[in-house]
């Protein structure tokens, strides 16, 4: 990260964006550009071609199945040289790295050995059957890489040049005034008509739900919720004024991930910024992660922020 010339504001140094140049990494590597020109950062665009031999069974009149590995790495240096090029076109610095393994670790790995100060990604928006069986390395970078990562959807209707608006989902324990921080650092001077929502959930998990009595948990009405958030997060209202953003602070009820990607449609976000919680294991598959739902549904760009000291949430 460096300093900006009146040294006030810390800005990006380094972007690494992932690109396997289907539709959704172009869209990332686009929105990669912006961040990289906005602050006048070097750019590292990465390909990672898988670790196996590729080649395509059964299509006649190929007799035997030849190994494509040596072809598709020769297209893939000529696409990051295209991309290079039209990065240099918008005035972006940037070199290329195609590498060897698996998208998602290979990514974090590299993002980890660079020092990058951002790693763009494209999200497919799989659900279902197809996301089980695919995963996404939007969402493994979310939870591995050791930098804050910007997860692009397919879908991404908003803007990081011209942003209006910016969802910032809080918790009663949590500071906000880190996600806005961060959002200043990643969009500059494009801040100064961005109006920042404060979103608080209120949410019960489902398997928590049948245990509340038994716990001595007594549920508050939403008036309450909304007078303590308030009272809460004034703070951080201030902090996130004295850079610059407009503030609006909002109590909803519902799923997180849900409540978050609806806003998000609804007041048409161009950014969402979250903390990633450090679950594994049992948590995981039991609770999973909201910003990993919201990186699959949400149609805007999504800033996933490690919680705590920045280290990963493996």
């Amino acid at each position: 990260m460096s300093k900006s010339a009146n040294g006030a504001q810390e800005r990006l140094s380094s972007v690494m964006v992932g690109v396997d140049f289907s539709d959704s990494s172009r869209l990332a590597f686009d929105r990669a550009c912006d961040v990289a020109a906005l602050n006048e950062a070097l750019m590292v665009i990465v390909h990672v071609l898988p670790s196996a031999p590729m080649s395509i069974h059964g299509v006649q009149p190929v007799l035997s199945a030849p190994d494509l590995s040596g072809r598709i790495r020769e297209l893939a240096e000529q696409k990051l040289v295209e991309f290079e090029e039209s990065a240099a076109s918008r005035g972006v610095s940037a070199r290329t790295v195609l590498t060897l393994g698996t998208p998602g670790p290979a990514l974090s790995e590299m993002a980890r050995d660079e020092g990058v100060d951002c790693l763009v990604v494209g999200s497919r928006g799989l659900t279902g059957v197809k996301h089980l069986v695919l995963g996404s390395t939007a969402e493994h970078a979310v939870r591995n890489a050791p930098c804050p990562v910007l997860a692009i959807h397919p879908d991404d209707g908003g803007s990081l040049v011209e942003p209006k608006t910016a969802i910032v989902p809080i918790e009663l324990h949590g500071d906000p005034s880190e996600a806005g921080r961060r959002i200043h650092q990643l969009l500059g001077n494009r801040v100064d008509a961005l109006k920042v929502l404060l979103l608080y959930c209120d949410h019960v998990p489902v398997i928590l739900q049948p245990w509340l009595v038994d716990l001595g948990i007594e549920r508050v009405g939403l008036e309450e919720i909304r007078s303590r958030v308030a009272e809460t997060v004034a703070p951080a209202v201030a902090s996130l004024g004295a850079l610059g953003f407009e503030v609006e602070t909002l109590v909803e009820e519902g799923e997180p991930a849900s409540v978050i990607s609806e806003l998000a449609r609804t007041r048409k976000a161009d950014l969402i910024a979250m903390q990633t919680h450090a679950r594994t294991g049992t948590a995981h598959w039991l609770l999973g992660s909201t910003t990993e739902r919201v990186v699959q549904h949400a149609g805007c760009a999504v800033l996933a922020l490690h919680e705590g000291t920045g280290e990963p949430a493996a």
